[in-house]
């Protein structure tokens, strides 16, 4: 059995991972919005420069006695920790251009090459044990992603679609980059605030040369509010992919994280026409199958996962 202590550490760790596949599930929705009044390049470059201010300004208010600790690595940031920095600029970048090419549900579920690699590099890397039965759990997931994919390919335009999944197929890989770099960091001891203000910092200063300004010139009111709101999904969604690192395997969390998608695919079908914000996309028999095969392989691979820990 599980220490207490060790077993809250755990469930806490779980619960992070939650907010950020809540978070993330809506994202695509909300970037594929923003494609309406600005380019991928000023959409991502204002996600960072609205999520590090937002953290700066947090931590000034809320964390004054331990603002000046905080700013210490943001001073002198580790080599290896600006190099991350720029895998998740690309992440971004590559996530957007998947978005602009193809649709929100198709970005997501191919985005998840992710955590799927950071998973794997959980059980090579920092050696996490894998049951059987989850191996075969995650395998039926991915019969599911394919099927899925396979839909899309069907129903949509091939062109774009294969441009825009060679965009987040490098997106993928530079987040899974990023994610070994923070779950180096924050091992260290090393906190998930800390690290953001590195992360978003770099990203903002690299993102920000794509900006294009001749847009910016005639952006309203709800359209900087609605670019401050993607910044504050980016600072919620990241501060608590950092702490879910700290607090649980990569393997269980990246396991978490992938099940996003379903989510988006829940708020599309039922929410198309509720809404004008929330796009159409279609979607056959086979889609539906896929992405219930994800929900079950996902969902009884965590249950095995969990089981294991707490036996």
């Amino acid at each position: 059995m599980l220490k207490p202590q060790k077993n809250q550490a755990h469930i806490t760790g779980l619960f992070y991972a939650m907010t950020t596949a809540i978070c993330w599930s809506v994202l695509a929705i909300l970037l594929k919005n923003a494609l309406n009044f600005a380019d991928s390049q000023t959409i991502v470059a204002f996600r960072m420069i609205f999520a590090f201010s937002m953290a700066i300004t947090i931590n000034a208010l809320l964390y004054k006695k331990n603002f000046k600790k905080n700013l210490k690595l943001l001073k002198r940031p580790p080599l290896f920790l600006i190099l991350g920095s720029l895998g998740l600029a690309f992440n971004y970048l590559g996530f957007m251009k998947g978005v602009e090419y193809s649709s929100a549900s198709n970005a997501q579920i191919m985005i998840q090459l992710g955590p799927l690699f950071l998973m794997l590099s959980g059980f090579i890397i920092f050696k996490e044990n894998l049951k059987r039965v989850q191996a075969l759990w995650l395998l039926l997931a991915l019969v599911g992603f394919s099927s899925f994919f396979w839909d899309q390919l069907e129903l949509g335009s091939s062109k774009n679609l294969i441009l825009a999944n060679i965009w987040l197929f490098w997106a993928a890989l530079t987040w899974v980059f990023y994610s070994l770099v923070i779950k180096h960091f924050t091992k260290k001891g090393y906190s998930a605030f800390e690290l953001n203000l590195v992360v978003f910092l770099c990203c903002s200063l690299v993102l920000s040369f794509g900006i294009n300004f001749d847009q910016v010139k005639s952006f309203s009111i709800n359209q900087w509010l609605f670019l401050g709101f993607l910044g504050l999904n980016t600072l919620v969604a990241y501060g608590a992919f950092g702490q879910a690192l700290k607090y649980a395997p990569a393997s269980q969390v990246s396991i978490i994280i992938t099940a996003n998608p379903i989510l988006t695919l829940i708020i599309i079908t039922f929410g198309s026409g509720l809404s004008p914000f929330i796009p159409y996309e279609p979607l056959s028999i086979l889609g539906y199958f896929g992405a219930l095969l994800v929900l079950i392989g996902i969902g009884s691979s965590t249950l095995a996962g969990l089981n294991k820990k707490t036996s």
